[in-house]
């Protein structure tokens, strides 16, 4: 549960978490990292200190809800006047940088560090829909395939997990991402997937496909790099299973809804959907796209 909270002229963000949602482990574990982002000069929404903690409490009817606040970030959500090689090459930056900064972070304690990309609750596709049995076989196979993948110092370590356009806003032409809620320990590629997903999702689908996503990654990698180098592995073979993974996580929680419910882009994502993953269809075909 999301607030705006107010004292004087200070616009803060209030969130009310139920334990049977993140503990007070995890909470701690994504502030501890958000802080150390904020102190080295990451675009991020900074957590703020809640008399001496930065976790408040409050019991209720015997469950348990954790309060944190965060600074608001200020600004406006990417419209699409706001789509632009600059705001691309903006994005790359702000990742790019805290994919660096994420090599050299330490949790402060074991016992708050965050979870491993393959965590159940962060896995969190809801296997009850009897029609979906061969979508949930091959969620169960890109998963497989992912836990093949080797893990580096310079590919693997702590990211966002949930970059899409409503985490992030541009406040004086600055990008600031906030929602940390989803960070856990994946690889670097698996951030720039989703971004690359909800790009295409929202201002790609309509276009070429290799012109678009060669357009993004040429700008996107042209900020990124500044901070960050990711092989081209990682572009080749990592990149299209994680689009995948992210296709199909969509499509469940998609198909859940009523069709009046669906947005443009959520309708046109949906349409013969089920059999493209049936039929394992790249979600977006890299191999055609120079890097």
């Amino acid at each position: 549960m999301v607030y705006e909270y107010h004292v004087g002229n200070n616009q803060y963000i209030l969130r009310i978490t139920h334990d049977s949602h993140r503990n007070k482990s995890l909470l701690k574990g994504e502030i501890d990292w958000l802080e150390y982002l904020s102190e080295n000069g990451a675009s991020v929404a900074r957590p703020v200190l809640i008399g001496n903690d930065y976790i408040g409490e409050v019991t209720k009817d015997n469950s348990y809800f954790f309060v944190t606040l965060f600074q608001k970030v200020n600004g406006h959500s990417v419209q699409e006047i706001d789509w632009t090689n600059k705001l691309i090459k903006g994005l790359g930056k702000v990742i790019g940088k805290i994919h660096n900064l994420s090599k050299r972070y330490k949790p402060s304690s074991n016992s708050i560090k965050r979870p491993e990309w393959d965590n159940e609750d962060f896995l969190n596709i809801d296997k009850k829909e009897p029609g979906l049995c061969n979508v949930y076989g091959k969620f169960e196979d890109t998963v497989r395939y992912i836990s093949s993948f080797e893990k580096r110092e310079n590919t693997y370590g702590l990211i966002h997990g949930d970059i899409h356009f409503g985490n992030l806003k541009i406040d004086s032409n600055k990008i600031v991402l906030f929602d940390f809620d989803s960070c856990l320990y994946s690889w670097y590629i698996n951030d720039i997937a989703i971004l690359l997903f909800f790009s295409w999702c929202n201002y790609g689908y309509q276009m070429k496909e290799k012109s678009f996503v060669n357009n993004f990654l040429n700008h996107f990698l042209n900020g990124y790099e500044q901070f960050n180098h990711l092989d081209r592995k990682d572009f080749d073979e990592y990149l299209p299973t994680f689009l995948k993974l992210r296709e199909i996580d969509l499509y469940t929680e998609l198909n859940k809804l009523p069709l009046s419910e669906y947005y443009a882009y959520e309708k046109y994502f949906m349409k013969n959907r089920k059999e493209k993953i049936e039929n394992e269809i790249p979600f977006i075909n890299i191999d055609s796209v120079s890097k």
